[in-house]
């Protein structure tokens, strides 16, 4: 059976290399995008590894371990490597924390904290939710923990957007994070903003 592999960007490759690679590990903790979703009612478990599997892994990486080629072990030798989506396992990836109490943002940082300094499975995709069904202000959160290997923060807010929909039903629109392509060059970037706000200039 042939394994659908893709090569890794400079950037997830370096990434990858931290999280994996016991050269790295040693001296570098892998670098990890945290995002908390909060909603007013409870949330159901149930129905996060329904979206899970309905939308989250129809991207390519969430459903992807990342791999090294077998003898060498530089930027360019490093993959994601497809899983079927039948052999995701969910009950890793999506835990219900549990409710002995009420959490704060204490609570919360210890727990990124903890989370930060566990290994992952690395022969799954690097991304873990936690349900958290009791803060403290009476709210509910989702928090996502994806490794930067498999992409930034802002790119990561948006795989995170498709799971959500807008109240009559529409999908959430993406953020605008950056401009398409073939019009960079006359968007005006955050450093150019930023001079221009220097100077008083629109």
């Amino acid at each position: 059976t042939m394994v659908d592999s893709r090569r890794a960007s400079c950037w997830s490759a370096l990434f990858g290399k931290m999280t994996i690679d016991p050269t790295w590990k040693r001296h570098i903790r892998p670098t990890l995008v945290a995002a908390q979703l909060v909603f007013n009612e409870e949330i159901s478990i149930s129905a996060v590894k329904l979206l899970v599997q309905n939308r989250l892994l129809h991207f390519y990486r969430m459903r992807s371990k990342i791999v090294f080629a077998p003898k060498e072990r530089s930027f360019s030798d490093v993959f994601f490597q497809q899983l079927p989506i039948e052999a995701i396992d969910l009950d890793y990836h999506v835990r219900l924390l549990g409710k002995s109490k009420a959490w704060n943002q204490c609570d919360l940082d210890d727990l990124i904290s903890k989370l930060y300094m566990e290994d992952m499975d690395f022969d799954k995709p690097l991304w873990r939710f936690c349900v958290i069904n009791n803060m403290a202000d009476g709210r509910h959160m989702l928090l996502a923990v994806v490794d930067h290997a498999i992409g930034d923060g802002a790119s990561m807010m948006n795989i995170l957007l498709s799971m959500l929909d807008e109240a009559d039903g529409r999908p959430i629109s993406k953020l605008d994070i950056l401009p398409r392509r073939r019009d960079r060059a006359t968007h005006p970037t955050l450093l150019r903003r930023a001079a221009g706000i220097v100077e008083g200039t629109p």
